[in-house]
C-alpha cells in the first residue's frame, strides 16, 4: 500500500516537472508543410546565387561564422565580404519576391 502511494506521488511529481508543449510549438501538419516549402524556396534561391555570394551566405548565415572567419574562409577583405552579402541579400529578396 505504501509503495503504491509513493509510486503515484512520484509519477505526479515527474508529470508536473515536464510541461506540456505549447500549441504554437507543435503546430499543424499544414504549418509544417508550409515551413518546409518556404525553406525549400530559400535553399533554391541561395543555390541560384553566384559562387562567391553563395559562399558568403553559407558561411555567415548557415555556418554562423563571424565576419572575420568568413573573410578568412573566402580569402577576401571585410569590405568585399560586405559587398557579397549585400548583393546576395538583394538578389534573394528579389528572387523570393518574384515567387510570391
Amino acid at each position: 500500500m505504501v509503495n503504491g502511494c509513493r509510486s503515484k506521488l512520484r509519477r505526479a511529481r515527474v508529470a508536473r516537472s515536464r510541461p506540456e508543449p505549447s500549441p504554437e510549438l507543435v503546430g499543424s501538419a499544414e504549418a509544417a508543410a508550409l515551413r518546409d516549402q518556404a525553406g525549400e524556396r530559400v535553399r533554391a534561391a541561395v543555390l541560384a546565387l553566384p559562387a562567391k555570394q553563395r559562399l558568403a551566405v553559407a558561411c555567415h548565415f548557415y555556418l554562423e561564422l563571424d565576419r572575420a572567419e568568413t573573410c578568412d574562409v573566402m580569402g577576401v577583405s571585410l569590405n568585399s565580404l560586405k559587398t557579397h552579402l549585400s548583393r546576395a541579400s538583394k538578389a534573394l529578396a528579389t528572387s523570393l519576391e518574384e515567387e510570391r
